[in-house]
């Protein structure tokens, strides 16, 4: 597999995915509400698991802003299948979603996707990454 550090940025026409080191920590912090030890913990956490090729967790936001609306998080990259965490505030848009399907199943080849998080995220987005 190909080293996953060199996913990044990910660009959409309205959306930037960002590793977690380059995003405002004031953000990330106020994103995931909670205080500035427990965020930088996090990030840390996130950029050794992407250096170890074990992972992906990119911040969304709008591409010409710096406000985080989103955490999309590839977890347990196997052969054929990853786990698959989508926390963002609101709907994920459309844009993110089809962006994200073709780099999981075109760029990764892909061929399972498990859903970590809420039985609501499972039902809502099973289908889409079938």
């Amino acid at each position: 597999m190909e080293q996953l550090r060199n996913y990044h940025p990910i660009l959409t026409e309205n959306y930037r995915w960002d590793f977690l080191s380059n995003l405002s920590g004031k953000a990330l912090m106020n994103f995931l509400n909670t205080d500035i030890n427990t965020t930088a913990q996090f990030a840390n956490q996130a950029m050794q698991q992407i250096m170890s090729n074990q992972g992906l967790i990119w911040g969304v936001t709008l591409k010409n802003s710096s406000i985080l609306i989103g955490l999309i998080e590839l977890t347990d990259i196997h052969n054929q299948d990853l786990t698959l965490n989508l926390r963002f505030q609101q709907e994920v848009p459309a844009e993110i979603l089809s962006r994200l399907r073709y780099f999981i199943f075109q760029q990764l080849n892909i061929r399972q996707v498990l859903f970590k998080g809420s039985a609501y995220t499972y039902q809502k987005y099973k289908d889409f990454f079938a």
